[in-house]
């Protein structure tokens, strides 16, 4: 081999390797929106009251409770309530589709004639993996952000609570600039 062929060879992989990362990056970038969105939705619904008194286990587990009992399986299917219930299954279809998409653009890069029989098939094996775990991730980090939202000052781990500074109150507002706040 010549040098001009290594030199292709590495440029060419270089490229490979950039677009693979700007894809990822992108669908990354569209499932974070899509799940700030559902996320948003969520945090804007009357139901999420509860939520934001209690924390997401107590005040989902009082939501769960005053739906359930006579007729709640017409309330389900209501149309505002399904509409909510096709939004949270947008978290999880998100979360399978991101990480899913990768292994796919694999196969536009390669030849139609490695593209088939073993090639084609470990590829849908990793496309099940992934989107699976991109499932299992999605779902998390959409309940972390609703925890955080409903609870913003409640220490979590190292990450110390959302602290806002007096002046940003209403009573801090209130009593103008340089006075205390007590």
């Amino acid at each position: 081999m010549t040098v001009d062929v290594i030199a292709i060879a590495a440029l060419l992989l270089v490229c490979v390797i950039a677009l693979m990362v700007g894809w990822i990056v992108a669908a990354a970038a569209f499932g974070g929106s899509m799940l700030w969105a559902v996320q948003w939705r969520c945090v804007s619904s009357t139901s999420f009251e509860p939520i934001r008194r209690q924390g997401l286990r107590r005040g989902a587990w009082e939501l769960a409770r005053s739906a359930a009992g006579p007729g709640a399986l017409g309330r389900l299917v209501a149309r505002e309530s399904l509409g909510h219930v096709l939004l949270m299954l947008l978290v999880p279809m998100v979360g399978f589709l991101v990480p899913a998409s990768l292994p796919y653009v694999v196969l536009l890069l390669v030849p139609e004639a490695t593209a088939g029989g073993e090639f084609a098939e470990a590829i849908d094996r990793t496309v099940w993996l992934t989107g699976t775990l991109g499932v299992l991730v999605a779902i998390r980090i959409f309940l972390n952000g609703l925890r955080y939202i409903a609870q913003p000052g409640k220490p979590r781990g190292k990450i110390p609570g959302l602290r806002f500074p007096e002046d940003l109150s209403s009573r801090g507002r209130d009593q103008g600039p340089g006075k205390v706040v007590r």
